[in-house]
């Protein structure tokens, strides 16, 4: 997108720009001085204000940025009370505390987005990562969870079948970053926190390696339609189709090899 695109997404109420993750963890305690503001019954600055800080114990509660097919609420949701995704083959059963998506905000964050893998799942085709040393800024939604359910999304998403339980490794809130697992998923960072709420999110340890490949008709079509649930007119910005279309046509990977149908 353009930079004069960007500002205008930035602009827009619940809308949190992330600071760069080497100052979130080289400042801590330190207020980026990224903007801000709420609309009409939306929470006030204070409770979308990103700061560099780590939380100082383990949360109860984090925001889960998403990027993915995670950014559309019809798609996360099965994650969380089962169903099968549109454009999916595979049934997800419910969460073990059932709940529907609840409170959410759009984020800008530093980085590139990426498509690779082959998800059979969705017919085959790349998927959605995130680089964090990319160039470019990627837009993400992010969700409240508690910490079980966000675990459990992870390990679902590193392709695991039965419930997650482990416990997140302190490393993550000392360092701001981990790696949990070996999966397509297995590295958590911390972007930033809000009103005390650290902003998590998870990608490949080795997003800035990967064999870019094209996703899918199915999944790219999920992806642009939480991106325009999440930063269009009917969300809380002014993305239009086409610049929804640019962003992800920008995207290493997304036109590799050409688009695949599904």
């Amino acid at each position: 997108m353009s930079d004069p695109g960007l500002a205008r997404l930035a602009a827009a109420p619940r809308t949190v720009s992330v600071p760069s993750l080497s100052r979130a963890r080289s400042r801590p305690g330190s207020g980026p001085g990224s903007r801000s503001r709420s609309g009409p019954g939306e929470p006030g600055p204070d409770a979308a204000s990103p700061t560099a800080a780590a939380p100082d114990a383990v949360p109860e509660d984090v925001w889960y940025a998403s990027y993915g097919s995670n950014l559309l609420r019809e798609r996360f949701r099965c994650y969380l009370v089962g169903g099968t995704p549109p454009g999916s083959r595979h049934h997800h059963p419910p969460s073990d505390a059932p709940r529907e998506p609840g409170e959410d905000l759009a984020l800008l964050a530093p980085g590139a987005l990426v498509f690779a893998g082959d998800a059979s799942p969705w017919g085959g085709g790349g998927v959605a990562f995130w680089d964090p040393d990319g160039p470019g800024t990627t837009l993400m939604r992010g969700w409240r969870l508690t910490l079980a359910q966000f675990l459990e999304v992870v390990h679902l998403e590193n392709g695991g079948r039965e419930r997650a339980r482990a416990a997140v490794p302190e490393q993550l809130w000392r360092t701001g970053e981990t790696q949990l697992t070996d999966g397509w998923y297995g590295r958590l960072v911390v972007l930033t926190t809000l009103a005390g709420l650290p902003v998590v999110t998870f990608t490949s340890p080795r997003a800035a390696s990967l064999e870019p490949a094209a996703p899918s008709a199915a999944y790219a079509t999920v992806v642009r339609r939480g991106l325009l649930e999440t930063f269009g007119p009917s969300g809380r910005g002014s993305l239009t189709p086409a610049e929804a279309d640019g962003y992800l046509g920008a995207a290493r990977g997304y036109r590799a090899g050409g688009s695949r149908s599904s």
